[in-house]
């Protein structure tokens, strides 16, 4: 049986060998990644550090490849004395970063680990959600890597919940990504503007219920850099390397049951000062027929009050994602900075309460 507090196992089944499993972190109130820490079962994790940038790190430890690339666990550490071990591995492989001139591309700057067991058998399944950006030579990439053990079958955790069962006023909105039986949660935020005023690596504002938020900031072209296109969207407007994005419509809504508890995003894309419609598509972002530069991204988010007059619950009915280009081909090479703005807005949908008195019913009576 596997107990609270043991140690994590990598397992490499083409070569049969095991390993702790530890993730970096900063040591001696250093900001920068020197050191490791092993991660231990059922105890989650969280670390912040920083990665100086040239092509020896950039070709590993800000190479996301390093981190999925063929990851499995043993499920249990009692099986390390058995032939026949077993283990689960986790989504993958990514794409690895690359050293281009004095640039290193596709860095990883965030991992979101989810690892779900069940007692006494020990790690059922995990999944990873990776998050990229690019950093140039003697400079520093901010990482930041997360662990969470879910019981199988259960919400994340009581932080995860936002309402019970509407979402209350203020609360985060909770969204993830979808892969197929459950949804692995990660932060709704859009970008924030840094003192320079530029996107990168700034300070996300998270969204939350019923708060409407626009924010604006400076896209900053670097060697070889291009237009935000639909290969990178997921990567500078949101925190999520997919598209395959999902809302939860309850504020406790359970990451493992899918159907009627979570949101499909609905994506639009459209040309600034074109005639055409916008052209929309739920759970994936519709191809454009020419390449686009994106600029803008306004959310839409409907929800309706259920229950009471005295004790409305808001429960989120849609959640659509508006895509605004501009003419530029996204293969132009950007030399200035380009303007993003995003914006986030609460639309109430619910009809008008209906008021019943409480009067006596009329007498319906004939005489004979």
């Amino acid at each position: 049986m596997k107990k609270a507090g043991t140690s994590i196992f990598r397992y490499i089944s083409t070569t049969n060998i095991t390993s702790y499993y530890a993730l970096p972190i900063a040591l001696f109130n250093s900001q920068t990644c020197s050191g490791l820490l092993p991660i231990t079962y059922m105890n989650d994790f969280k670390s912040t550090c920083a990665q100086p940038v040239n092509e020896q790190i950039c070709l590993d430890a800000l190479n996301p490849a390093k981190y999925d690339n063929t990851l499995c666990f043993l499920t249990n550490p009692e099986t390390l004395i058995s032939d026949n071990r077993s283990f689960i591995c986790c989504n993958g492989p990514s794409t690895p970063s690359t050293w281009t001139g004095s640039t290193c591309s596709n860095a990883l700057r965030t991992l979101t680990m989810t690892i779900f067991y069940l007692n006494p058998t020990g790690i059922v399944s995990c999944s990873i959600i990776l998050n990229t950006t690019s950093g140039t030579l003697n400079n520093a990439i901010q990482q930041t890597f997360t662990v969470r053990f879910i019981k199988n079958g259960s919400i994340a955790s009581t932080t995860l919940r936002s309402g019970n069962p509407g979402y209350i006023q203020g609360a985060p909105i909770i969204a993830g990504t979808s892969n197929g039986s459950y949804i692995d949660i990660s932060d709704f935020t859009i970008l924030q503007a840094s003192t320079d005023r530029s996107c990168s690596d700034a300070t996300r504002i998270p969204i939350r219920f019923g708060e409407n938020v626009q924010s604006m900031c400076l896209f900053s072209p670097i060697v070889f850099e291009v237009c935000p296109n639909q290969t990178n969207l997921p990567n500078i407007f949101m925190p999520f390397n997919s598209f395959n994005l999902y809302v939860a419509a309850y504020g406790n809504a359970n990451p493992s049951n899918i159907t009627g508890y979570w949101l499909p995003v609905t994506y639009c894309i459209f040309e600034i000062g074109s005639s055409n419609e916008p052209v929309c598509q739920q759970g994936s972002i519709p191809s454009s027929s020419t390449n686009q530069c994106y600029i803008r991204l306004d959310i839409q988010i409907a929800y309706a009050n259920i229950g009471s007059v005295t004790n409305p619950q808001p429960i989120l009915g849609a959640v659509v994602f508006h895509y605004q280009s501009v003419t530029r081909t996204y293969t132009t090479t950007l030399t200035t900075p380009l303007l993003i703005s995003q914006s986030v807005t609460f639309q109430d949908i619910s009809n008008a309460p209906v008021t019943q008195g409480d009067q006596l019913p009329r007498p319906n009576v004939r005489i004979p």
